[in-house]
Order: structure tokens, then sequence, then C-alpha cells
């Protein structure tokens, strides 16, 4: 468990020193990273993650920078918006999807991180 608190505090000071990254896939939108996205590294919904879910996200974390700006925009069969834009980023097998929430005057929040398991 030790180790789990290492690399939280790591993906912490990593994740709010972010600040914003902007993401060609969204006109160069500025892609803000706060307290939204990070409460989602713990929890879904009401549910709380588990500890290999929470360190899974961690370690994907740290690859945001290339994965923001090699992403792609999923779009939705039925042509419709909705507040949550997924986006793919693909390297060679791997998978990566990220979840930008559309807020308040344009703003976009990060909200996150999978892969495919």
């Amino acid at each position: 468990m030790a180790n789990y608190w290492k690399l939280y505090k790591k993906a912490k000071i990593f994740y709010f020193g972010l600040g914003k990254i902007k993401c060609p896939a969204l006109n160069n939108a500025e892609i803000i990273f706060d307290w939204r996205g990070f409460r989602h590294f713990f929890h879904k919904g009401r549910h709380k993650r588990s500890v290999a879910d929470q360190i899974r996200r961690f370690k994907l974390l740290f690859g945001i920078r290339k994965v923001i700006s090699g992403a792609k925009i999923i779009y939705h069969k039925d042509g419709e918006e909705s507040a949550l834009q997924p986006m793919i980023y693909k390297d060679g097998n791997d998978e990566i999807k990220v979840i930008i929430l559309k807020g308040e005057l344009g703003k976009k929040y990060f909200i996150s991180i999978m892969d495919r398991t």
C-alpha cells in the first residue's frame, strides 16, 4: 500500500501541475485539469473505484500530453452532441480513451482516462 500512496502523491502533483493542454482535435481548445477529473480517478458516480483501477489510471495520466495531442474525436452515431466528448488515442495496439466535459462558457474539462483492459 506504500507504493500506492507514492504513486498517488506523484500523480496528484503531476495532474494539478498540468493546468491546461491544447487539444488539436477540438480546434486547439484548452483542456482544463481541475478537481472534476481528479475526483474521477477515485469514484465513478457514487461508487468507489478499486485500488487496481486507480493505479492503472494514474499510470496512464503521465502520458496525457501525448494522448491529448494525438487523440481523435469519437462521434456519436446519432450525430447529437453531448456534454461529454469522448476521444481516442491509438499507438500500435494501445488504445487510450479520454473523456472531456463541455462546461460553462465553452470551457472544456478533463474528466477521465482509460485503456482497453
